[in-house]
């Protein structure tokens, strides 16, 4: 009876640590019982629900990644000393919308993955926040070319 009540405590635990058992999930669960002691380069960071966090990190660096795959999402990297506030929110974007290889004024990422604080969509440039979100005004981008940039103080 102990054993079982200690088991269905075990199975309790594992839902509230995983929420859903994504994909990234059981691969890292299955990459740790197959040798627990094992050094790996990369095991893969999971969020709550068993998917893939977008920042993926190994001794090395940090790289973004496809939450729903895990794929790396072309060659948004950090060092480990300069991952700090890496979110790779622009990266994943990007990769989601199929600009993964095109040039676009919709996204202006970061080498981390990160949203640079000044981004143009369509014929409009403003500063923006760590989602990507426009702050205060928006300047023509005719106007950019006759300094119209230092109207925005990112």
């Amino acid at each position: 009876m102990k054993q079982m009540l200690a088991l269905c405590a075990l199975a309790a635990l594992a839902v509230v640590a995983y929420g859903k058992d994504g994909d990234c999930a059981r691969i890292r669960d299955g990459m740790q019982k197959v040798n627990p002691h094992l050094q790996r380069p990369y095991v893969p960071q999971c969020d709550e629900e068993g998917n893939y966090q977008k920042v993926q990190c190994t001794k090395y660096g940090c790289f973004c990644a496809e939450p729903t795959t895990g794929e790396k999402i072309r060659n948004y990297f950090s060092l480990p000393n300069e991952s700090e506030g890496m979110n790779c929110m622009c990266a994943v974007a990007a990769h989601r919308t199929g600009y993964n290889f095109l040039p676009s004024l919709n996204y202006r990422c970061l080498p981390n993955g990160n949203y640079d604080k000044f981004q143009c969509k369509e014929n409009l440039c403003f500063c923006a926040d760590e989602t990507g979100q426009q702050i205060g005004v928006a300047v023509q981008m005719d106007e950019m070319r006759n300094g119209g940039r230092s109207k925005l103080n990112c």
